[in-house]
């Protein structure tokens, strides 16, 4: 059976086409198979190369800007492809104002880590529907480590700046913000880091404790922050403790100094 790019077997969630909103999948683009000005092409059906678009006006972007301020920039892109981290770094999408998508953000930041996409982040206290002051609160103490982190809301949205809760919440978003201050150059070492090996900032615990991979295989609400952090952070609602993990070895309660067994 002959393969249909224009109708292929499997219909995209919420889209009734391939096609809808761009050219046939069948239309034929032309790629230089050398560096551009030497002449040729390679002729690829719209269905191979589609998803290069983001990548391509990555690149164009990442290169404009650098000209332009004559140093190195920080774009981000909704579209991404295998290399779109070398170049930009990525948010999450439109996530909903929800606790299920507060827990959804660590794999999916830990995912597009492990994919080559280091800088990257969910709009901090979610972006569709209202929040709550409960998850905003939680969610910045969690965004405030994002390797890309802001604060992101929708037009209509009830606002979610710091600022527009009460005195106690703005107090502890202010602790987590700052907290974020105080590990700049701890953040920066793993953004060079991931720029020169491609080693990601956010890591699932098996990446760093792969000898007990048992224990660690499954935890998805977990992470490690570069090699010497360890976070677990309160991502359901009503709750003032979690249950977590500890590795083999000697911890210490961050801010505290408290000595922790594994």
């Amino acid at each position: 059976m002959k393969f249909d790019p224009s109708n292929p077997p499997y219909i995209p969630g919420g889209f009734p086409t391939l096609d809808r909103r761009t050219v046939s999948m069948a239309a034929t683009h032309c790629l230089p198979p050398a560096p551009l000005g030497e002449g040729g092409c390679a002729r690829e059906p719209h269905y191979n190369v589609h998803n290069l678009y983001g990548l391509s006006e990555a690149i164009a972007t990442r290169k404009a800007v650098d000209k332009i301020i004559g140093s190195r920039s920080l774009i981000i892109a909704r579209s991404t492809y295998p290399g779109s981290g070398q170049v930009s770094g990525a948010w999450l999408g439109d996530t909903a104002s929800s606790w299920g998508d507060l827990r959804l953000s660590v794999a999916g930041t830990l995912s597009m880590g492990i994919l080559g996409v280091p800088m990257v982040g969910a709009d901090i206290c979610g972006f569709a529907g209202n929040t709550t002051r409960e998850l905003c609160v939680r969610w910045h103490q969690l965004g405030s480590l994002y390797p890309f982190s802001r604060n992101h809301n929708e037009l209509y949205g009830v606002p979610q700046e710091p600022y527009a809760f009460d005195a106690e919440a703005l107090a502890i978003i202010r602790r987590a913000l700052l907290t974020r201050y105080s590990l700049v150059s701890y953040l920066y070492s793993l953004a060079h880091q991931a720029h020169a090996d491609g080693t990601p900032i956010w890591r699932p615990l098996l990446m760093e404790f792969g000898g007990e991979l048992g224990e660690v295989a499954g935890l998805d609400e977990q992470f490690m922050l570069g090699p010497c952090i360890l976070v677990s952070p309160v991502l359901r609602e009503g709750r003032t403790s979690v249950r977590a993990y500890l590795p083999r070895g000697r911890w210490f309660e961050f801010g505290g100094g408290r000595e922790v067994a594994g």
